[in-house]
């Protein structure tokens, strides 16, 4: 390389790079991921306090801007009982919906509405009081996905294998809690 093509290729490449840079300062986030982060954010404060639970994660179905499934995890202290468990994670799948559904600027982008419990995924993962895994004969793991509530159990053994899970039905369980709240 001769001493006139070295300025030449670096004016080429600080070009280049801020080509690249102006694309990625273009991008502009979609209208619906906006109110799915407001929808998520309010969700995971109310259930926090609510069931003094941590938010560790978040999940979004969005092919194509279309939402179809939203997603949120907690960590709770337990064990739990199966009552407790169902009552509680029962509820936040339906405090989520209640978001969901209430806030009308979403529903356009809403595969389906109103958002049901086949649409909504919760998962919560239960430690003792020093923030250790919960093995059987407790469960670690309460979800809800799909409308199916899965009871995980684990061993100590084996702790990152579920050696036995427990399913009710959604609606199921939505209506034990509510059988048992009219006692």
């Amino acid at each position: 390389m001769n001493k006139f093509h070295v300025p030449i290729l670096i004016i080429l490449m600080f070009m280049l790079s801020g080509c690249v840079l102006s694309l990625l300062n273009s991008y502009e986030e979609p209208e619906q991921a906006k109110f799915v982060g407001e929808i998520l954010d309010k969700a995971s404060k109310k259930l926090r306090s609510k069931y003094d639970m941590r938010p560790i994660g978040t999940g979004i179905g969005m092919p194509d801007g279309v939402v179809t499934m939203l997603a949120l995890s907690f960590e709770k202290t337990g064990p739990l009982s199966r009552e407790e468990g169902r009552k509680i994670i029962v509820d936040c799948v339906q405090e989520i919906l209640q978001i969901i559904n209430t806030h009308e600027k979403i529903r356009p982008y809403l595969k389906n509405y109103p958002f049901s419990a086949k649409d909504v995924e919760v998962r919560i993962f239960l430690e003792d009081k020093f923030r250790n895994d919960i093995f059987d004969p407790n469960y670690g793991v309460i979800s809800s996905i799909n409308a199916s509530i899965d009871y995980k159990y684990t061993s100590a053994e084996n702790p990152n294998k579920y050696m036995k899970v427990e399913k009710e039905k959604f609606e199921e369980a939505l209506k034990m809690v509510q059988d048992k709240n009219k006692k």
